[in-house]
């Protein structure tokens, strides 16, 4: 599955007003919900993984 994304994180993307959402919860590194559509998505941020310096400069915002 690796290089694909879901069909629903590329509705979200396409959405101007839920890529804005999405790009507040991955600047602070905070989990959280995007509207769009009238349907409410779960966003989950998992930065354990991310490589330093910006897994650190996320851990630092949150």
């Amino acid at each position: 599955m690796k290089g694909r994304i879901s069909k629903t994180l590329e509705t979200i993307l396409l959405d101007p007003s839920a890529r804005r959402q999405l790009r507040q919860h991955l600047i602070h590194g905070r989990d959280g919900w995007v509207r769009m559509n009238g349907k409410t998505y779960r966003v989950q941020i998992d930065v354990s993984r991310v490589k330093p310096p910006f897994g650190r400069s996320l851990l630092e915002a949150g």
